[in-house]
């Protein structure tokens, strides 16, 4: 298997980090990660994508190794990140599997740029997620302390107790 990373620099200044595994000639199969959460999300389905695929990682603005801007931003954003990452790489059409955050950028993708996609899986994602004000929150909480002081409520919310009580146990 193949392996590369690097980043680019997006037309306002921002630096996107990504990684791509497997053989470029295979079809190339973009994933976006979800809220919070970086491009080492996938590592577990690599290994059985890479045989037909060229995977395609990124974090995105303000996750992972991805710069974080100063200025607030939206989905089309994200989604112009995602075309500039294609454009780098010199990827004109791929298929995209989003997650959360990363189906919602999907979408603004398949309206927007639907010639640069074959195929768009959407998962667990919405076309909106809730009144700004609870964004704010976090966003305040996690500008004031880092991600550590979002961890424990997210973890909570995202996994039962019983998956927290095993997750926690040594192998």
């Amino acid at each position: 298997m193949t392996s590369a990373s690097g980043s680019f620099q997006t037309d306002d200044h921002c630096r996107i980090a990504w990684r791509t595994d497997g053989d470029p000639s295979n079809p190339p199969l973009l994933l976006a990660n979800s809220l919070g959460t970086n491009l080492g999300m996938w590592d577990q389905q690599v290994p059985a994508w890479v045989g037909a695929h060229y995977v395609i990682r990124f974090d995105m603005r303000g996750h992972g190794s991805s710069d974080v801007t100063p200025a607030g931003f939206g989905i089309d954003r994200l989604g112009r990140d995602v075309l500039g990452l294609l454009d780098h790489l010199e990827i004109l059409r791929c298929d995209f599997v989003g997650l959360s955050l990363g189906g919602m950028v999907g979408q603004w993708l398949g309206v927007n740029a639907p010639q640069r996609f074959a195929r768009l899986v959407l998962a667990n994602t919405s076309a909106y997620m809730g009144p700004p004000e609870s964004w704010d929150a976090r966003i305040a909480a996690v500008r004031a302390g880092g991600m550590e002081a979002i961890a424990a409520a997210v973890v909570e919310r995202w996994f039962t107790p019983e998956f927290r009580s095993r997750s926690s146990q040594p192998s």
